[in-house]
C-alpha cells in the first residue's frame, strides 16, 4: 500500500532547505526529481547549484525566501509515496561490499575481449561528431574520440576483469552488429563507454570560404562538436520499469568515471535480479491478458452462439404464427364460400384456394417438421474452410 504524508508549505520549505533533496526524496519513499516537481508545483524554491557544498564547508549560504501563497491555493501538501516493487535496486548505502578497481594510465591491455576491441578500430574513420567508428566490424559499446579511445580501453579492461574476479562473464558474437554483453546470473547486460561532445556554430573552413566565392555549391553542417575528454560508463538497454535507477557513471569536478566502477560492478547482480523478476512480471501479465483475450473470445462465441439460437426461434415463432394465421384464413374463406349465393363453379375455385392455403398453413407450420426445427437449432452457422 502506498503512503501518503500531509504537510505544510512551510515545513516541505524548512525540510527543503535543511536537508539535501536525495535524501529527503528517499524519507519521503519518491525520487528526487519527483520531489521537486512538487517543490516547483506549490511554489518552493530549491536551493542552487554549490549550495550544500557550502554547508558542508562551515558557510550559512542565503536561502531564498518562500513566496506567499497565491489566492485559492492550499497550504497543505501531500506526498504520496511510490509504492516499491519487487525489482527496485538498492540504494549507493545498501550496495554492499563494493570492490575496489584501480585503473592506472599506463595499464596494459590483457583483456582478450578489449584486445579485440582494440584490434577493431585499426582501421578507424570518424562520424559527423568526431567519434572514431571501426571500418570492417562494429564496436557499439565504445563511442569516443581518438585522444580518449586508450583510456576507455584501460577502463574496459580493468572493468571486464573485475566483473570476471566476480564470478560472471563477457559475451561478444563475431557477427558484425554484435553487441557486447556482460552475462550475470544468466542475465543479459549491455554496457558502453560514450565521450561527451560539446558543440558550436559551424566555422567555415578555408575551402568552404573560396568555394563560395566562387560561388560554388557549399555543404557545410550547423554545429561543430569537440571532444570534451569527459567519458560516460553506462548501463544500456534497461527496461522501462528501471528507468528511476542510475544506470550511468560520469566523470565529474572530483572524480572520473574510473573511480566508479567498483559501484557499477556492484550493482550487477541487483541488475541481473531485476531483469529476472522484470521479464517473469511481464510473462505473467502476457499470460494473464491471453486468458483475458481467450475468455473473451470464449464470450463472443457464446454470445452468437445464443444471437443465433435466439434468431432460429424467433423464426419458429414468425413461421407458427403465420401458419396459424393462414389456417384461420383459410378457415374462414370455406365458412363464407358454404354460407354465400355463389355459383357452382365460383365456389369450387374458391374452395380450393381456401385448400391451397391450409396446405400452405401446413408447410409453414415448424410444428410439422420436429427434425427440421432441430436442425435448424442445433447447426452451427456455415463456416468456409478458407
Amino acid at each position: 500500500m502506498s503512503q501518503t504524508r500531509t504537510l505544510t508549505r512551510n515545513d516541505l520549505y524548512e525540510r527543503v532547505w535543511s536537508t539535501p533533496m536525495r535524501k529527503l526524496a528517499s524519507e519521503f519513499g519518491v525520487s528526487d526529481v519527483g520531489l521537486a516537481k512538487i517543490c516547483r508545483k506549490n511554489g518552493i524554491p530549491l536551493p542552487g547549484m554549490g549550495y550544500w557544498r557550502l554547508v558542508e564547508t562551515g558557510h550559512a549560504p542565503e536561502r531564498k525566501s518562500l513566496p506567499a501563497i497565491q489566492p485559492g491555493e492550499s497550504e497543505a501538501i501531500a506526498i504520496t509515496a511510490r509504492e516499491p516493487k519487487p525489482y527496485d535496486l538498492p540504494r549507493k548505502a545498501d550496495l554492499g561490499l563494493v570492490p575496489k578497481v584501480e585503473v592506472r594510465d599506463d595499464r596494459e591491455i590483457t583483456h582478450p575481449l578489449v584486445v579485440r576491441t582494440k584490434r577493431v578500430f585499426q582501421p578507424t574513420s570518424k562520424d559527423d561528431r568526431g567519434a572514431v567508428v571501426p571500418k570492417v566490424v562494429k564496436a557499439p559499446h565504445i563511442r569516443v574520440s581518438a585522444g580518449a579511445l586508450q583510456r576507455a580501453l584501460c577502463i574496459l579492461d580493468a572493468l571486464f576483469c573485475a566483473v570476471e574476479r566476480q564470478g560472471y562473464s563477457m559475451s561478444w558474437e563475431t557477427s558484425p552488429d554484435a553487441k557486447l554483453k556482460i552475462l550475470v546470473d544468466g542475465e543479459e547486460i549491455s554496457f558502453g563507454i560514450m565521450e561527451l561532445f560539446s558543440r558550436k556554430p559551424h566555422a567555415p573552413t578555408p575551402d568552404e570560404i573560396a568555394r563560395r566565392k566562387k560561388n560554388l555549391y557549399v555543404y557545410a553542417p550547423n554545429w561543430d562538436y569537440v571532444p570534451t575528454g569527459e567519458l560516460r560508463l553506462s548501463i544500456e538497454h534497461l527496461p522501462y520499469e528501471l528507468r528511476h535507477i542510475r544506470s550511468s557513471w560520469s566523470d565529474g569536478k572530483t572524480r572520473r568515471g574510473e573511480n566508479c566502477l567498483g559501484e557499477l560492478v556492484a550493482i550487477l547482480p541487483h541488475v541481473a535480479k531485476a531483469l529476472k523478476l522484470i521479464r517473469e512480471e511481464n510473462e505473467r501479465e502476457r499470460l494473464r491478458r491471453e486468458e483475458e483475450r481467450k475468455q473473451a473470445e470464449e464470450e463472443r462465441r457464446r454470445q452468437e452462439e445464443y444471437d443465433r439460437k435466439a434468431k432460429a426461434v424467433g423464426e419458429f415463432l414468425r413461421r407458427w404464427k403465420e401458419s396459424k394465421a393462414f389456417r384461420d384464413l383459410a378457415a374462414a374463406i370455406e365458412e363464407k364460400a358454404e354460407s354465400s349465393p355463389v355459383r357452382d363453379g365460383q365456389k369450387q375455385e374458391i374452395l380450393a384456394i381456401a385448400q391451397w392455403i391450409a396446405q400452405h398453413a401446413d408447410n409453414m407450420n415448424p410444428l410439422a417438421d420436429f427434425g427440421w426445427m432441430i436442425d435448424e437449432f442445433n447447426d452451427p452457422p456455415w463456416q468456409y474452410s478458407w
